[in-house]
């Protein structure tokens, strides 16, 4: 994983963190309060206080001696989830007051649901979210709205009635396609390219997005784009899963095509750019920024009037021939 996306892992973990603890704190000076200030306010005010800055957390969070933070997530051995666990439980600990309690649904919907009811039954003043299948989410929003628990859900699946911590899916997908989209261009002048992307439906609208985003993309730099040069993966957010079902799609695919590659996790790239190599497709070098959040297996990035080969962090892959 690069050190880009670990530092992001880690400020959506936070910025969770802060902003349940924010919550709950107001819950504990007024009883009207119960569920968590919208994720895009950077301030909550409790009762007979003034605004906390939530962007720089302190102990003025703390109006209690000690909370309990309840957190599921869907992983305790996948990159991204890791760093974004570390980071919930820094920020706990630079604040002081909050002890986050941590469950691990494996992807597994019953599993969530049980391990929140055990969350609340240990006493938590407030909950983070990150199970990732969509069609649970309304039973766990059911379950934290009864018992008044202020919550946050992060990156994943949406929680129906509670603000969402993580980037701008679609457009950040959009801008990183444009830029792939434009390199697979410039090398290849006058050819119609596929375009190969690794979706996540399971996660719902929110993780979809990130697919739905490239493609919108591709097509801004290529409007006549056919439709059978744009195909869907299902990754399932697995790596083995994204290399087999890649393996498959690009069947379909002519051995001398220019193919661009995305998926919603760096996990998931990986997979599907190793399935394109077991196909015969070498890797093309070509021009990558971290900024437009663009991998390869091998990218040359600008440096001055030199050229330097590396990895970037992100989600897209460059053009493959």
């Amino acid at each position: 994983m690069s050190r880009l996306t670990y530092r992001r892992g880690l400020g959506w973990g936070a910025l969770a963190s802060v902003l349940v603890l924010a919550a709950a704190a107001c819950s504990s000076s007024t009883s009207s309060s119960t569920s968590a200030q919208p994720a895009n306010q950077p301030t909550v005010q409790p009762s007979g206080s003034s605004n906390l800055d939530l962007s720089h957390p302190t102990k003025a969070l703390c109006k209690k001696a000690s909370y309990k933070i309840g957190y599921d997530v869907f992983s305790d051995s996948q990159p991204f989830a890791v760093s974004l666990s570390n980071g919930l439980k820094d920020a706990a600990k630079s604040v002081g007051c909050a002890q986050i309690l941590q469950t691990v649904d494996n992807q597994n919907g019953p599993v969530a649901i049980g391990n929140l009811h055990t969350l609340i039954n240990e006493g938590i003043n407030g909950f983070i979210d990150f199970q990732v299948l969509a069609q649970y989410q309304p039973a766990m929003s059911k379950i934290l709205k009864q018992a008044k628990i202020p919550s946050v859900t992060v990156v994943g699946a949406t929680l129906p009635g509670f603000p969402q911590v993580g980037l701008d899916p679609f457009n950040t997908e959009k801008n990183a396609a444009i830029f792939m989209a434009n390199q697979a261009k410039k090398k290849y002048p006058g050819q119609m390219p596929y375009f190969v992307g690794g979706a996540e439906p399971e996660s719902g609208p929110a993780v979809l997005a990130r697919y739905q985003g490239a493609v919108a993309g591709v097509k801004s730099v290529f409007p006549d784009i056919p439709k059978n040069h744009i195909i869907q993966v299902d990754t399932n957010g697995v790596d083995t899963q994204a290399y087999n079902n890649t393996l498959s799609a690009l069947s379909a695919v002519p051995h001398d095509a220019v193919v661009m590659l995305q998926a919603v996790n760096d996990e998931d790239t990986g997979g599907m750019a190793k399935a394109a190599a077991s196909r015969g497709l070498p890797s093309t070098p070509t021009a990558a920024t971290p900024t437009a959040s663009a991998r390869c297996a091998r990218t040359r990035t600008t440096s001055g009037p030199g050229t330097s080969t590396r990895r970037a962090g992100g989600r897209c892959c460059c053009p493959w021939r």
